[in-house]
């Protein structure tokens, strides 16, 4: 029992809650009285310990002080060892309502502040988390006097007596009532006994497991444990199985008797065998496996696998209650408390939704969890616990069925939500609904115009333009090829109309219905050659919204691949706005388990193969989640890089848009009698100049005194330009502080094409300081003036020649005189750089670290810093057992890798299950490989790797 008080102003109140199993038994009112009390039941004790831990923060934020055990005994408003409990009729007890929570972190535990039972000196250290796992224990008296172990069995009596509920007594098989005498007092004396401290010399098993049938469990479990172990409560568990209890009164043990196992020394066995080691687990396999074969029922045995903790056990039960094996109503909790295979719980969920924990299979499966939520919600939609877990995904699929709880008035804040937060979702998950005729569309339609607004997409499914005639509607339209009806999700999609690159008109439906069939008659390695005819006579832009249209129709009916010509479409009539908007798309798919579609949508950028598609098709291969995809962007960037007989890191230079800058990098927005000057800072971002030349926040909203066409394309082209620039920025200022620190050199032709005269990129070769190279030893320094001209560290114009080699000199590179000089000139120009060159940290190894392979640097990090490396070259290492990676690696030259140890790893399959923080070792190198094997800068830029994970 967890307590909190108030005690402010006129405030003088008290909350307390403990959980019971599946149930939440919550209390409150006034100091010094009995106050009121509530039950609320879930589908697992997961769901119940979140509930908890919600209510908890939220009386916290409201003043709530928690209070020691002690003194909540103390205010005689509650027992620790006895929740007062209000009688619930059985009616409701067996269809408790399911309360909504929102998955919340575990509550901070408080320190024990119980001594430690008799006998420990080897025993488990009984802390809140474990008195929480093993259930029967949170409040128990262990180890207080004898007189208040009496007391707390006498509370425990009579809150039986009165109260209606019987199902534990139901446990003992003839039903003996529980206010029998005999077992009052061997309950009694078994748990005074123990709850003094006081070990009886012999192991009487079966007098122990009448005592645990009879219900003072949570009084026994701490010292049955330390007096000998989990297989001494393995033994006691397998005896509850045997008692019978006779009519006279008298407690008669007999064997072979048809009890169920006790559920509270279930729950104790199962917690403790968690944390047992694998010779205890055997020991209490080999005790609990016959007592299992042989159970009265399919429910006892589903008990016994929750105490050995059997996956494997429950998952033979799960296909036997699939088959039609006749259990009881608490049968698919039990269940779902194991089983943990996709399929079965998928299965288990379409039997029994009502006991589907959501938040346990989220945290366990992750993306393969989202079958069974769906199921759940499906047969719940107004159950905002459900919904909630299901907003936890951000997929398609997740979208299309949240849709459902916008009718409901409990559920439709969070789908809303949801929808608001992932507006491209929405468009995708909502378009269908939103054009069609059923009872969701009142409740749909202004949450899909609403993310058709957020995304820039539009409503409108007709160019502004006039229909061509029939006579000059091309031939390619006329004569589409024969094959079987199109797909039904294209019923009722709205395809934009093509429009003629000749200016005579917009196509009419037909053309539409012609070039579906020749889409779906083509592959991105072989198009019909009609593809080709349909891109020169229609214009590129209304080709690239009819096939996003196609696209999203596609994407929002659901029927996947089988009809993957509609996605692949987008390759083929696909231009730079289709590659922008399609990567978001590509980066997210491989979690929401879509590997394989993230992969086509690497090769439609490919095919796209405009400089734009590839820049995005380069950002996947540099950083994105998923290792599996970012191998396959690599790989596809590869290969474009060798037809044209580059290397990747080559071709990347290339990829730098110029944003249609002019051949100054300068641009104009025109707004007619007004026009602003676009610039750039040293990260590449744009900025507006004014007539002035001053900088201004922002672009200026159009005024009635400006022209409307040009300031509404002057707009237009300002967000595309944001858009694309940012994108361009991560890649471009990465990849040039890489090639700094792998001191990659470029001829001098080389330079001025790829940097100089780069209208986008020569704004940031300005800010840096470059050097000319014989070999590896660095010549002179310079840098680029604003007209193109070189200057020296002294600013005097300085001269090239043609066959030199030009690199980025790194700070271990430059003496202090030389960084001193060009601090000044950057200094008088006002000029920052995009990354630290001249002022770098720099570290050198000694003689000791130059001929070891490892370094002894140790220290405890935020998982989101170890991410970041990834910026740096650093990639995940291999996946293990349940998706968990131990450690990250990057190329070296030389062919050298070096790794990072992580103490707490990456869970790849569930975000959530990665620690916040963890311990990082090293850096090391692979393969016996040394420190010496390094050039200086090499080893700096390592170190600062590893140090740049400090806070």
């Amino acid at each position: 029992m967890r307590r909190f008080e108030l005690a402010e102003g006129t405030s003088n109140k008290f909350w307390q809650a403990v959980v019971n199993g599946t149930d939440l038994v919550i209390q409150w009112g006034r100091i010094g009285t009995a106050g009121q009390s509530q039950t609320k039941s879930f589908g697992s004790e997961g769901g119940a310990s979140q509930e908890l831990a919600k209510l908890v923060r939220e009386k916290t934020k409201k003043g709530y002080v928690e209070v020691a055990r002690e003194t909540a005994q103390a205010a005689g408003t509650g027992d620790s060892a006895k929740p007062a409990v209000e009688a619930t009729p059985k009616a409701t007890e067996k269809k408790a309502k399911k309360v909504a929570v929102v998955p919340q972190a575990d509550a901070a535990i408080a320190p024990p502040t119980k001594a430690e039972p008799p006998n420990t000196a080897d025993a488990i250290t009984w802390t809140d988390e474990l008195r929480r796992c093993c259930r029967t224990l949170d409040g128990a008296p262990s180890g207080e006097t004898e007189e208040a172990i009496v007391e707390a069995l006498k509370a425990h009596n009579a809150e039986l007596d009165s109260s209606e509920k019987v199902t534990r007594r139901q446990q003992i098989k003839n039903g003996a009532k529980h206010t029998t005498p005999a077992l009052h007092t061997l309950a009694m004396s078994v748990a005074t006994t123990y709850g003094a401290g006081k070990i009886p010399s012999d192991h009487d098993h079966d007098r122990d497991a009448a005592a645990a049938l009879f219900g003072p469990t949570a009084m026994l479990v701490e010292a049955w444990y330390a007096d000998g172990g989990v297989t001494r409560l393995a033994e006691i568990l397998a005896r509850t199985t045997r008692m019978q209890v006779g009519e006279t009164g008298s407690a008669i043990y007999l064997e072979g008797a048809s009890s169920p196992p006790d559920q509270e020394l279930v729950e104790a066995v199962r917690a403790l065998v968690a944390r047992a080691t694998d010779g205890e687990r055997a020991a209490v396999r080999a005790i609990l496996e016959p007592a299992r074969a042989s159970a009265p029922s399919p429910d006892a045995r589903l008990l016994f696998n929750l105490a050995m903790n059997s996956r494997e056990l429950a998952e033979e039960d799960a296909r036997a209650f699939l088959d039609g094996t006749k259990m009881s109503y608490r049968a698919p909790r039990h269940l779902f408390a194991l089983v943990r295979d996709p399929a079965l719980c998928a299965k288990l969920a379409a039997k029994a939704p009502s006991d589907v924990p959501v938040y346990d299979l989220a945290r366990d499966l992750g993306w393969e969890a989202l079958p069974s939520i769906i199921i759940a919600f499906e047969r719940d939609t107004k159950n905002t616990w459900v919904a909630e877990a299901l907003a936890m995904f951000e997929s398609l699929t997740a979208a299309k069925a949240l849709a459902l709880a916008l009718a409901e008035k409990r559920t439709a804040p969070i789908a809303k939500a949801y929808y608001e937060r992932r507006p491209d979702l929405a468009v995708s998950a909502l378009a269908s609904i939103a054009g069609g005729t059923s009872k969701l569309v009142p409740f749909a339609k202004g949450v899909y115009e609403e993310a058709l607004r957020k995304t820039g997409a539009s409503k409108s499914d007709e160019p502004a333009v006039a229909k061509a005639s029939a006579d000059n509607v091309p031939k390619v339209f006329l004569s589409p090829p024969a094959g079987k009806p199109l797909p039904d999700f294209l019923e009722g999609a709205r395809l934009p109309a093509l429009v003629l690159a000749n200016g005579k008109g917009a196509l009419p439906e037909s053309a539409r219905l012609a070039t579906l069939r020749f889409l779906r008659a083509s592959t991105l390695d072989a198009p019909a050659k009609e593809i080709a005819q349909i891109a020169k006579a229609c214009t590129a832009a209304s080709l690239a919204a009819f096939a996003w249209a196609l696209f999203e129709a596609w994407l929002a009916s659901g029927v996947g691949s089988k009809e993957n010509w509609a996605f692949t479409a987008l390759g083929l009539l696909g231009d730079d706005d289709t590659a922008r908007r399609l990567t978001p798309f590509i980066r997210s798919w491989p979690g929401e388990s879509q590997h394989a579609r993230a992969g086509v949508g690497l090769d439609i950028l490919g095919a796209i193969g405009t400089d734009v598609a590839l820049m995005h098709l380069d950002g996947v291969a540099q950083k994105v989640k998923y290792k599996a995809l970012q191998e396959r962007a690599r790989e596809k960037i590869g290969v474009i890089a060798n037809a044209r007989g580059l290397t990747a890191e080559e071709l990347g230079d290339r990829l730098a848009s110029d944003l249609g800058l002019g051949p100054d990098g300068s641009l104009v927005l025109d707004f007619g009698p007004r026009q602003f000057k676009v610039g750039f800072d040293e990260e590449l971002q744009p900025f507006v100049l004014d007539a002035s030349n001053k900088r201004i926040g922002a672009l200026p909203k159009p005024t009635k005194t400006d022209d409307a066409n040009l300031a509404s394309e002057a707009t237009e082209r300002w967000k595309t330009l944001k858009k694309d620039a940012k994108a361009i920025a991560a890649l471009q200022l990465r990849r040039l502080e890489l090639a700094m620190s792998a001191q990659r050199r470029w001829s001098f032709d080389l330079f001025k094409m790829l940097f100089v005269g780069h209208p986008l990129i020569g704004h940031v070769t300005r800010r840096l300081v470059w050097g000319v190279y014989k070999g590896d030893k660095l010549l002179r320094t310079f840098r680029v003036a604003e007209d193109r001209t070189f200057a020296d560290e002294n600013d005097d114009t300085s001269s090239i020649e043609s066959g030199a080699l030009i690199g980025l000199p790194h700070r271990l590179e430059l003496d202090d005189t030389t960084v001193a000089a060009w601090g000044k000139v950057l200094g008088d120009y006002e000029i920052v750089q995009p990354f630290d060159q001249l002022g770098r940290p720099t570290f050198l190894a000694t003689p000791k670290e130059l001929g070891a392979s490892g370094l002894k640097r140790k220290m405890t990090v935020k998982t989101s810093r170890i991410r970041g490396l990834e910026d740096r070259g650093w990639r995940k290492g291999s996946v293990e057992d349940a998706g968990w990676v131990w450690n990250i690696w990057k190329p070296l030259s030389g062919g050298v890798r070096a790794s990072i140890s992580l103490g707490g790893g990456l869970c790849m399959g569930w975000a959530e299950g990665t620690p916040s923080e963890q311990e990082v070792t090293g850096p090391h190198l692979e393969d016996k490989a040394t420190f010496g094997r390094l050039s200086k800068v090499a080893f700096s830029e390592l170190v600062l790797d590893f140090e740049s994970l400090r806070d």
